[in-house]
């Protein structure tokens, strides 16, 4: 096996090299796509990696062109099957499909041939888009999100097929039958569930690889989300069915206490094999579309076999044969982070791989996999087996039965170093002249497994030692847990806000000054080490700390940083690192943080806010309950729901946080009513005045922010139903964004909805509303000061009521009917119109 790291296949921008999350490649074999933490999706072309010369031709172009259309970071991208005549990829913030077709002229700014052209956004998922599949014969289009939902989109016009949302965690992977029959999708809930094509309903539920799986088969990334912050979010583990439709190799298992493979069998769906050997948590795995001939040696013959490939968070891969125990070779330490996506090429002899650390490999097993099965041999085996296509799948072609995964002991699988495939690893650019010759390299493939030891090694390195181990606390051996303790006072609480998990890895970035603050989570005895916490700048460490508790939540800016732990407790630092108070204690762990100049705000597990000043020591909001907002959300009755979620906060200049829901309201607490205010709601979308702002959605126009964040539709149905209501709600709209314009303390944005108040009374001849405005504007004698109310002269004591008045009169004198009271104020105010 060769291995090579092309330095060139990077999404950096020479200060970083973000993370590559996705790798697919073209089933011509001429591209590979990869997405990564930049929001772009680059498509390069293969030939300088496989061909010293093409890589050294200055006419034979590297990257093909580069799609910038995501907001976020892109999760997965996969090319359609035969022509690959489509590239799907899909994001974690804009919730977003894009479909991309072959063009063919390239971007405007790229100057290479075979661009792809944005040519479908698909739009249905309401939380990040974690994985795609496509199925075998392109009929179908398969998304899932975190939120736990599966669309089905059709192939040709990309509508909506099915949504199928009976995950009661995020979908982290999703794969077609190759027969047509199943679809298999992994979830956080530890399940993996096939679905059935036919009718879309359950076939099975596996539960017991992934019952004690520690849940850390994530990788973590920065993404700027709607707080106008970054936070991480969980992504996507890729599982894999065999070309022959026979098993699925499902990834993040655990049996005995190791990490695993788990092979779920076609026949009863049962999960009796498993892949054992891996360290740590398996992110991956990938079957080859190919079929191979393998010798066995006990046996002195050779059978038909599949080979599955595994990408692990030890930041290695291993390639496996069915009917062996052991894989035939193991690829160790060839990146520095996880290993977080793997794809083969169509002739099934070279393999890539990404890693959190930004670099891709290129694995070639040309004399490992010399052998592959004539296409009309595959073609003849597949013609009388059970696995054929029938009337409920999608295309008809039939599939193979058996795809050997018996060999495979469910007992520890080892890679001794004696036994270890010889590697070429080259990560500098450099090929080798030739491939390591066969005399060279030792097969590591045995009849039975001889040792428990499940140690995965190279020739370049032996196994880690404990002690070397704890010296290297970049390195240390990640023993995740999958969620931290909850609290008995988060159980009994009214309010039980969902707890982050515990990840081995949380960042976030500062939008002002590029600090990233990042905690790397362990679990290990009560006095050690729970959270290192580090700052960097441009690759620099700034600072570092090491926090007792795990931590779960950031928040950070240019002004201070603040990480929530597991204990309850949240610790702030300032720029340097300079802790800023001792460590703030709360009735239960924090479930998010978000900050703003000098501002913390906080909402705790048993879901009370508090909103605090860092730098002034001082508080605005107190543990209030958000329990009122969360349970005003109207409801369909008879239907199942999800229950009301914070989708976006907004910090005002006085600390007072603004809350937006998942029901499409918007909320501020009112500190001297003390009590929860509807400052937004999507029952106004009646109101002609819906949505719009004037204003740009900047810190200085709270409306305009709420007017891009509270986002509803209605149905046409709906809207001839309340057409009567209409004109009505209009008028109450634009009175409700005048008291919030008022509230929020925005003068602009309150000047703008009285101007819109004046024009809408005027057009509906509201006589009574417009002579109590003009008084209340006008002042005594006609609303003299009394005990209950004081009549103020301005209005947030910037904008006269006077100077305002004369600015609505003329809009009122429009209407005929209004001429009297227009002259009554006209003469009080001196004015000649």
């Amino acid at each position: 096996m060769i291995i090579f790291k092309p330095e060139w296949v990077s999404h950096s921008d020479n200060t970083k090299r973000p993370c590559i999350y996705s790798v697919d490649v073209h089933p011509d074999g001429s591209q590979l796509a990869t997405g990564g933490l930049d929001g772009t999706i680059k498509v390069w072309n293969t030939a300088p990696i496989y061909y010293e010369a093409a890589e050294q031709d200055p006419n034979c172009p590297k990257l093909i062109c580069t799609l910038s259309l995501h907001k976020g970071a892109v999760s997965c991208v996969r090319y359609s099957n035969k022509e690959g005549h489509y590239l799907a990829s899909c994001s974690d913030q804009d919730n977003l499909i894009i479909v991309w077709t072959r063009g063919s002229e390239s971007h405007k700014e790229e100057s290479q041939e075979h661009a792809w052209l944005p040519s479908h956004h698909l739009i249905g998922h309401k939380a990040d888009v974690q994985g795609l599949a496509w199925s075998k014969d392109n009929g179908c289009l398969a998304s899932c999100d975190s939120d736990g939902t599966i669309i089905i989109w059709d192939g040709k016009t990309f509508e909506q097929v099915k949504k199928i949302d009976k995950h009661e965690g995020s979908v982290k992977s999703i794969i077609w039958d190759p027969a047509g029959k199943y679809l298999a999708s992994q979830s956080d809930d530890k399940t993996v569930k096939i679905w059935r094509v036919s009718d879309w309903g359950l076939e099975a539920s596996i539960k017991n690889p992934f019952i004690h799986s520690p849940g850390t088969a994530f990788f973590k990334r920065l993404r700027q989300d709607t707080f106008d912050m970054i936070i991480n979010i969980q992504a996507n583990v890729f599982n894999s069915w065999s070309p022959d439709g026979g098993h699925v190799a499902a990834a993040d298992g655990i049996n005995t206490h190791k990490h695993v493979a788990a092979i779920v069998a076609r026949d009863d769906w049962n999960t009796d094999v498993s892949l054992v050997g891996h360290k740590h948590p398996v992110e991956v795995t990938s079957f080859n579309p190919r079929l191979f001939y393998m010798y066995d040696d006990a046996k002195k013959q050779r059978s038909i076999s599949s080979i599955c490939a595994l990408g692990s968070q030890d930041r290695s891969v291993s390639i496996w044969v069915t009917k062996f125990s052991k894989p035939i070779c193991v690829a160790a330490d060839i990146f520095d982070n996880n290993v977080y996506d793997i794809a083969w090429a169509p002739d099934g002899k070279s393999l890539f791989a990404c890693s959190q650390d930004g670099t891709v490999a290129c694995l070639q097993l040309q004399e490992e996999l010399d052998d592959a099965v004539p296409e009309e041999i595959v073609v003849s085996l597949y013609e009388n087996l059970k696995y054929g296509y029938g009337k409920n799948t999608i295309k008809r072609t039939p599939m193979q039965e058996k795809s050997g995964i018996e060999g495979v002991q469910q007992g520890d699988i080892s890679v001794n170093e004696k036994e270890q495939e010889k590697i070429s690893a080259v990560k500098n650019g450099e090929k080798p002249a030739q491939p390591i010759p066969s005399s060279l390299v030792s097969n590591g493939v045995k009849e039975k497994n001889t040792s428990n030891n499940i140690e995965v090694t190279s020739n370049k390195r032996k196994g880690i030692e404990e002690s070397e181990l704890e010296s290297k606390s970049s390195r240390a051996k990640p023993n995740w847990i999958d969620s931290p303790v909850v609290p008995p006072i988060v159980q009994k609480s009214q309010i039980k806000m969902a707890l982050p998990k515990i990840r081995p890895t949380i960042s976030i970035k500062s939008k002002e000054d590029d600090l990233i603050l990042e905690c790397q989570n362990t679990l290990a005895d009560q006095n050690s080490v729970q959270s290192k916490v580090s700052a960097t700048r441009q690759g620099t460490t700034v600072w570092t700390d090491y926090l007792s508790s795990a931590s779960l939540v950031l928040a950070s800016n240019k002004f201070f940083a603040a990480i929530g732990c597991e204990d309850g407790s949240i610790h702030t630092y300032s720029p340097a690192g300079k802790r800023l108070l001792p460590a703030i204690v709360l009735e239960s762990p924090g479930v998010l943080l978000q900050s703003y100049h000098s501002w913390l705000v906080c909402i705790t597990a048993t879901g009370l806010l508090y909103s605090w000043d860092v730098l002034n020591l001082k508080s605005a909001i107190e543990g209030i309950s958000i329990a009122p907002i969360l349970q005003v959300a109207q409801l369909e009755a008879g239907k199942m729901h999800e229950g009301p979620r914070i989708k976006a906060i907004r910090i005002q200049k006085d600390g007072m946080p603004i809350l937006v829901t998942s029901s499409h309201q918007a909320f501020v607490y009112h500190v001297r009513m003390k009590v929860w205010l509807r400052i937004s709601d999507a029952w106004y979308i009646l109101s002609e005045f819906w949505g719009i702002s004037g204003r740009h959605s900047s810190e200085d126009h709270p409306l305009a922010w709420l007017s891009s964040h509270v986002v509803a539709t209605t149905s046409h149905q709906t809207l001839l139903d309340m057409s009567a209501t209409t004109k009505v709600l209009t008028i109450s709209h634009i009175e409700t964004q005048l008291a919030v314009a008022a509230l929020l303390n925005s003068p602009a944005e309150y000047k703008d909805w009285m101007i819109y108040y004046a024009k809408r009374l005027s057009e509906e001849n509201a006589k009574q509303k417009a002579e109590e405005l003009c008084k209340w504007l006008t002042g005594p004698p006609y609303t003299p000061s009394s005990d209950l109310v004081k009549w103020e002269p301005t209005i947030m004591g910037e904008i006269s009521k006077k100077d305002l008045l004369n600015e609505i009169l003329p809009l009122l004198a429009k209407n005929r009917q209004l001429q009297r009271t227009v002259i009554e104020f006209t003469n009080k105010s001196a004015i000649t119109l």
